[in-house]
């Protein structure tokens, strides 16, 4: 039995969860952040990578525009430390404040276990709920946001488009006309 825990507000895991999971997380505890804009991951990506847990996860949902994480193929490294960790630089140990205070301890790196990501899954989807109440979701930005978790060797999990999907159709935006009112039937998007 997996347990996920999913919050906006990453800044207070170290108070939610217990003590002894900040040096010892469960191998059951997944966590996960919330993002809908680039301003929510300016502000959270940096914060759940500085947390430890058996999986990290995002939710891009509702995703409300592009978000950019600044991924240049060519190189191993971005803002978020999405392909190098950002903790320890791909040296695979960094050196840490104990989050209950005390001295700073060193350890075989706890941000990205290995694998390069802080990351390990990322939820992306629209916003479902009354036609008139969901906000928009480009489909645009689920294409770019594939493109770049794929490229940081992240798991994507499209759930939904939302129940409001735009895209752009011979050069002009288009509401898509999907048939399933939460855009989860995923054979009615476009095929790329």
């Amino acid at each position: 039995l997996d347990f996920l825990l999913l919050t906006k507000r990453p800044e207070y895991m170290g108070e939610i969860v217990p003590k002894s999971w900040h040096e010892n997380p469960p191998a059951n505890w997944w966590q996960g952040v919330s993002i809908s804009t680039q301003r929510d991951a300016d502000e959270r990506l940096p914060l759940i990578s500085a947390l430890r847990a058996a999986v990290r996860f995002v939710s891009f949902e509702p995703l409300l525009e592009c978000i950019d994480f600044d991924i240049d193929v060519d190189s191993t490294s971005n803002r978020f430390g999405l392909l190098t960790c950002a903790r320890c630089n791909g040296f695979g140990a960094h050196e840490v404040a104990s989050p209950v205070g005390g001295d700073p301890y060193d350890l075989a790196c706890g941000c990205c276990g290995g694998s390069g990501s802080f990351l390990d899954w990322a939820l992306i989807g629209g916003e479902s709920g009354g036609i008139e109440k969901a906000r928009e979701c480009e489909y645009s930005a689920i294409r770019s946001m594939l493109m770049q978790v794929e490229m940081a060797n992240v798991v994507p999990f499209v759930k939904q488009v939302g129940r409001n999907p735009v895209d752009i159709i011979d050069g002009q935006r288009r509401r898509l006309k999907l048939v399933d009112k939460k855009g989860g039937d995923l054979d009615e998007l476009p095929e790329d």
